[in-house]
């Protein structure tokens, strides 16, 4: 797993690269880290570090039991992926390279 503890983090790459190769991720329950699916990581209190240790105790013992398989969890992120989003990024420096006057 991955583990995501920051207290301020807006958008987390490593969490994504983790999860777009089939890897859970433990992270801060922050607002900008919401878009990590359910089915992918496990979420705690930044400012409780107890039940980071809890948490991770848990992971450890069931072998993330109550998450996906890599499989589900490379799917739920799937529209993320570099290959999905390279051409579209492509595209739109293309139009706005055309919109310049």
């Amino acid at each position: 797993a991955t583990i995501v503890p920051s207290r301020y983090e807006t958008f987390s790459l490593s969490a994504l690269e983790s999860l777009v190769h089939g890897v859970p991720v433990i992270y801060s329950n922050l607002p900008d880290l919401k878009w990590i699916p359910m089915i992918s990581g496990l979420s705690f209190d930044p400012n409780q570090p107890a039940q980071l240790a809890k948490l991770l105790l848990d992971f450890t013992r069931r072998r993330q039991n109550s998450l996906g398989s890599r499989a589900k969890i490379k799917q739920s992120v799937s529209h993320l992926a570099w290959s999905k989003l390279l051409p579209r990024y492509r595209t739109y420096r293309t139009q706005l390279g055309a919109n310049k006057d």
